[in-house]
């Protein structure tokens, strides 16, 4: 039976990514991901103009779906918890193990996979990147902000937030040369004592 067009979109969405994540954008090949995708080259090119295209694609559901991710956590952290400061740490510990689940399907964050080849993308991927990033911070701040105020601690959110940022990608990156899957995980949880610490009153 023929798939579905959005069947095949995902189907060539899943292995763009899986194959980007084991051999990086380069070696994810158009042969590669229809092979993998179970599809034909027509049906790629029915749902992409080209391999730039389909990565615009890639980069714009990992966005959405990470957009997603991060309001279910912070949803949850609202929910546990009123204290601003204790908020913000529930928010870093519930991530912390989303990542715990994450990594043994996924070892690597998409962005992150980006950097090691960006210059392999079309040039309008850094900026979807940082777009993707500055959503996510704008999101964010008003939880920074409320733990940073009600702490008297004397500091720019986003620059805390743009830490969080930094252990965060960076510790996908240490991951994949020490090949441990639980290093994201427990990076951030390191992070979040060392926020505590930041922020006690």
């Amino acid at each position: 039976m023929p798939r579905s067009g959005e069947a095949s979109r995902t189907a060539i969405l899943d292995a763009a990514e899986s194959l980007i994540i084991d051999h990086g954008f380069a070696g994810a090949s158009v042969d590669r991901i229809i092979k993998r995708a179970g599809l034909t080259k027509g049906a790629f090119f029915h749902h992409y103009a080209s391999k730039a295209d389909l990565a615009n694609a890639v980069l714009d559901r990992f966005a959405e779906q990470d957009a997603i991710l991060l309001e279910e956590v912070l949803t949850k952290a609202e929910r546990l918890t009123n204290d601003p400061v204790q908020r913000l740490l529930m928010y870093l510990g519930l991530y912390a193990e989303v990542l715990d689940d994450l990594q043994a399907d996924s070892p690597i964050c998409m962005f992150a996979a980006y950097t090691f080849q960006r210059l392999e993308y079309p040039e309008n991927a850094a900026i979807k990147v940082r777009d993707a990033l500055d959503s996510m911070r704008e999101r964010l701040r008003p939880l920074y902000q409320a733990a940073i105020d009600a702490a008297g601690y004397d500091a720019d959110a986003d620059e805390l937030i743009d830490h969080t940022f930094t252990v965060f990608e960076g510790a996908f990156i240490v991951l994949t040369v020490k090949c441990d899957p639980t290093f994201a995980g427990r990076h951030l949880r390191l992070h979040r004592d060392m926020m505590a610490g930041l922020l006690a009153r």
